[in-house]
């Protein structure tokens, strides 16, 4: 057990419930918020020393955003998530700090977005093995990620015409790797 689930098992003991099923399912969703809170929090403290915070907030309201709509896939453990997570984001902030005034900036923002969509529409949602949608609720968050990636590229194209060019890359980089982990073999 580890400790973030022993945290959470304490935090649905000071609650009090007696019907078990209960217990796990609050349980679960303790654990999540706990890894979701810490996750957030390092992250920001980490993009601090590397005073890209304002970076970090945008990269994690894009994925974020799309990733509670499409899915993706899941870590081993919380620790190894929130390492992959801190790595990949700010590969992808760094890339966007380099690529932000050159001429291609747009070429770049255009593939990305243009691939994310693509992902998305062939391979969103994707469940998960432990809880795998009905049909009905496939269709129905099938049809809210198409939504949900659509208004996100509207955001990021909003963004860019408003000269907020990097702000725009940072997010179409976080489609982009977002929409990557849905992908899987046809």
């Amino acid at each position: 057990m580890g400790m973030l689930h022993k945290l959470s098992m304490k935090f649905v003991d000071l609650i009090n419930i007696d019907n078990k099923n209960d217990v796990e399912i609050l349980s679960f969703a303790a654990e999540s918020v706990f890894s979701t809170l810490i996750n957030i929090i390092g992250l920001i403290l980490i993009s601090a020393l590397f005073n890209v915070t304002t970076e970090m907030l945008v990269y994690i309201a894009f994925f974020a955003s799309l990733r509670a709509s499409v899915g993706g896939r899941h870590a081993k453990n919380h620790i190894l998530c929130f390492v992959q997570y801190l790595f990949i984001s700010m590969l992808a902030i760094f890339l966007s700090l380099w690529v932000y005034d050159k001429w291609f900036i747009p070429i770049v923002v255009v593939v990305l977005l243009g691939l994310s969509c693509l992902f998305v529409f062939i391979f969103a949602p994707m469940d998960h093995p432990n809880r795998p949608f009905t049909e009905d609720e496939f269709i129905r968050f099938k049809k809210r990620s198409r939504m949900f990636i659509a208004c996100l590229i509207c955001i990021c194209a909003v963004m860019f015409l408003f000269g907020l060019k990097l702000f725009a890359s940072i997010g179409a980089t976080a489609l982009f790797i977002n929409s990557v982990t849905l992908v899987r073999k046809m």
